[in-house]
C-alpha cells in the first residue's frame, strides 16, 4: 500500500511538472523515477521475504513452545512421580530402620540366650563327663575287687569283665549246678557268698541275674519243673538272686530274669558252644540315675 500510494504522487507530481521543464529534463526525472520504483520493487520483495521468514520463525517458535510446554508437562508429571517414590523410599526405610533395629535387638537376645544355654550345657557336660569318669573309676575298682575275691575260683568257668559300661560276672552251669538242676553246689554257694561280699560294700550299683541255658530240650517227667529251658534259667536266676540276699545284699539292688536258650554267647551246635551257653550272669549297673540327679541338684 505504501508502493501504491508513493508512485501516485510521483505521477501527480510529474503531471504538474510536465508543462514547465524541460523534455530533456524530464526523461531524467522519469529515469530516476524509474530507478526508485525498481528499487522500491527490490525493497519490497526483500521486505516480502523477510515477512515469510519471520511468519516461518514465529510458526516454528509457536510449534517450539507448544512442544517445550508439552514436555514440560511431562517432566513436571515424572517428577512429581519421582518426589512420591522418593517419600514412599523415605517411608521403607524408616520402616526397615526401625524393623531392622528391632530383629538386631532380638538377635543380640537370642545370641545371648543361647550363649547362656551353651555356657551352662558346657558346665553339665563337664559335670557328666567328671562323674562318668568317676563311674569308670569305680567299675574298675569293682571288678578289681572282685577278681580278687573270686581267684579262689578263676579256673572254674568264672570270668569278669566290663561290657557297656557295665561289670558281668559269668558263672559257668559246672560251678554253680548239675545238670537239669537250680539248687546251688556247695562251690558255687562260696563263691556268691565272697561275691555279695564285695557287692555289700558297694551299694551304688544294681545287680541284674541273668540265667541262660543251651538249646538241648529238658528231659522232665509228669508236669514236675521245669517244664524247659526257659522255667529253668528262670529258677536258677531266682536260686542266686536268693542267696545274694541272704547274704544281705539289698533286695532292691536285685533283679532277677531267665533268658532260656535265646541269647547264646556261641553256636549250639557243639559241646563246646554248648557249654559256654549254660551259664548264670551277674550284671552289675552303676547308678545312672543318680548321676543325672546329681547334674540336675547341681545346676
Amino acid at each position: 500500500m505504501k508502493v501504491i500510494r508513493l508512485l501516485l504522487m510521483t505521477a501527480v507530481a510529474l503531471t504538474l511538472f510536465n508543462g514547465c521543464v524541460s523534455k530533456k529534463k524530464f526523461e531524467e526525472m522519469q529515469s530516476n523515477l524509474q530507478k526508485q520504483l525498481s528499487n522500491l520493487r527490490a525493497d519490497n520483495a526483500k521486505l516480502n521475504e523477510r515477512i515469510h521468514d519471520l511468519e516461518k520463525e514465529n510458526a516454528k517458535l509457536k510449534a517450539d513452545t507448544t512442544r517445550l510446554g508439552r514436555e514440560n508437562r511431562d517432566l513436571m508429571r515424572r517428577l512429581n512421580e519421582a518426589n512420591k517414590k522418593i517419600t514412599s523410599l523415605e517411608n521403607d526405610y524408616s520402616q526397615l530402620k526401625s524393623q531392622s533395629s528391632k530383629d538386631l535387638q532380638d538377635a543380640i537376645a537370642d545370641y545371648n540366650r543361647l550363649k547362656s544355654e551353651l555356657q551352662a550345657n558346657s558346665e553339665r557336660l563337664k559335670e557328666l563327663e567328671r562323674l562318668l569318669k568317676e563311674r569308670d573309676e569305680l567299675l574298675e575298682a569293682l571288678r578289681n575287687k572282685i577278681m580278687q575275691a573270686l581267684k579262689d575260683f578263676e579256673n572254674s568257668g568264672i570270668s569278669v569283665y566290663e561290657k557297656d559300661g557295665k561289670i558281668y560276672v559269668s558263672m559257668s552251669d559246672k560251678l554253680l549246678f548239675d545238670t537239669g538242676k537250680w539248687e546251688l553246689k556247695k562251690d558255687g554257694k562260696r563263691a556268691l557268698t565272697q561275691l555279695a561280699e564285695v557287692l555289700k560294700q558297694v551299694t551304688s550299683v544294681d545287680v541284674l541275674v541273668e540265667g541262660h541255658t543251651d538249646s538241648d530240650p529238658i528231659r522232665s517227667s509228669n508236669d514236675t519243673p521245669p517244664k524247659d529251658n526257659w522255667e529253668l534259667s528262670v529258677l536258677r536266676a531266682t536260686e542266686v538272686t536268693r542267696t545274694l540276699t541272704k547274704e544281705n545284699v539289698d533286695p532292691k539292688r536285685v533283679t532277677a530274669s531267665g533268658h532260656g536258650e535265646f541269647f547264646p554267647n556261641a553256636s549250639n551246635a557243639d559241646k563246646e558252644g554248648k557249654a559256654k551257653n549254660r551259664r548264670t550272669e551277674i550284671i552289675l549297673v552303676p547308678d545312672i540315675k543318680g548321676i543325672l540327679e546329681k547334674i540336675k541338684n547341681k545346676h
